[in-house]
């Protein structure tokens, strides 16, 4: 069905736009967290009140509600990509989201959703890393 191909591909387009817009959030996010931690690094300030200023504004709670964001995201695009025709350009976006998606569960141990079948595993889960 023509229409119903057109309105999933719109779908995928619309799920790929809100996968950029989740990591331009948390590159944002995570940029303005770096660029002053290694700014201390080379000494040019210091690690006490660049700790307290993180723990103020709950830094670790930004990013991992940016991650998190990510993660749906890439959930929905995947959902969404899913089972497209080749011809689309993004056929193979699923297995793609699944590696993604796979290395972001691994960074919160205990806040994971199970990949599909065909994401790979975390090797390093495995090895209790995670």
């Amino acid at each position: 069905d023509e229409g119903g191909q057109s309105a999933s591909l719109d779908e995928a387009l619309l799920c790929l736009r809100d996968i950029r817009d989740a990591w331009n959030q948390y590159w944002a996010d995570a940029h303005a967290m770096w660029q002053p931690l290694f700014d201390a690094f080379r000494g040019i300030g210091t690690f006490g009140p660049l700790r307290a200023e993180y723990a103020r504004v709950g830094m670790h709670r930004i990013v991992r509600d940016d991650v998190r964001a990510m993660q749906l995201a890439l959930r929905r695009g995947r959902a969404a990509c899913s089972g497209l025709p080749p011809a689309t350009g993004l056929s193979g976006m699923s297995q793609l989201f699944d590696a993604i998606l796979a290395m972001l569960q691994c960074s919160e141990e205990g806040q994971v959703d199970a990949p599909s079948a065909r994401a790979p595993a975390c090797a390093s889960k495995a090895a209790g890393a995670c």
